[in-house]
């Protein structure tokens, strides 16, 4: 019910928003080549009802998803991955359509420009700042809007466009994380796993040898801030240029658009 509602809030602005089904893996074949360049712009939301979240039975910790390799486009400056500078008139009308609408909020628009890439040689954007190599030089300010603030509602995970089959394609694996809602039914931590695992910790531990010094504990990326909840989305669809394309889950949304443009000289 929700889907459709929020479908038909996007068709009524937006007469080229399709909603098609996200899937795990593409068919047919393209009768011609792709294109060699595209920009790809990203919207995410969050469902703002009380019982959105509802229903369902979430983990309780969702570990944040992988960015090695990644780009983090707001620190790219020309080429490959440069952020837009100015987003294109269907996101922006429905990112304004969605700040306006009681049941959704906009979270994080971010958008880039890119070559065609196969899956073999497809390379993450990042939506957060990248963590910094405390062995390399310190990193340049980073221009354009920043991701939320600690504390409130946060993003973090990739966006990774391919061609597959000549079409495009976009592979998402975000985590939002926002104030844990009240109600929420929450899975019990696998107690089977958490006793193996400790098992072979305590081998581990008694095969070292023993030093002096006490290494500090490292922090983990599947913890959840402190009284919020993370939410995954873990999805892949095949996308038509120029059309914006939905994805879901019961917590939060994505609106991706993709558009084929001129290489840059």
């Amino acid at each position: 019910m929700r889907v459709q509602k929020f479908c038909a809030i996007l068709a009524l602005a937006l007469p080229g928003f399709v909603a098609t089904p996200a899937i795990s893996a593409p068919t047919g074949l393209g009768a011609t080549s792709p294109p060699n360049w595209y920009t790809v712009e990203v919207l995410i939301f969050r469902y703002t009802e009380p019982g959105a979240a509802l229903g369902e039975t979430w983990p309780a910790q969702v570990s944040s998803p992988p960015v090695k390799g990644a780009v983090y486009p707001p620190a790219v400056a020309t080429g490959p991955y440069a952020m837009l500078t100015r987003m294109s008139g269907p996101i922006t009308n429905a990112e304004n359509r969605l700040a306006n609408t009681a049941e959704y909020a906009p979270v994080r628009l971010l958008g880039w420009r890119q070559p065609a890439t196969t899956p073999n040689m497809a390379r993450a954007v990042s939506f957060a700042p990248l963590p910094v190599s405390t062995t390399g030089p310190a990193p340049a300010p980073v221009p354009g809007p920043q991701p939320a603030p600690s504390g409130k509602v946060q993003v973090t995970g990739t966006a990774t466009l391919l061609v597959i089959n000549r079409k495009p394609a976009l592979a998402l694996n975000l985590r939002l994380c926002e104030p844990r809602p009240p109600g929420l039914v929450l899975q019990p931590p696998p107690m089977a796993t958490e006793v193996a695992t400790m098992g072979a910790a305590a081998a581990v531990t008694r095969a070292l040898p023993q030093a002096d010094t006490v290494l500090p504990p490292q922090p983990r990326s599947d913890i959840s801030p402190p009284g919020q909840q993370c939410f995954l989305l873990r999805q892949r669809a095949m996308l038509t240029p120029g059309q914006l394309q939905y994805f879901d889950n019961p917590a939060f949304g994505v609106l991706a658009l993709v558009t084929p443009i001129e290489p840059p000289s």
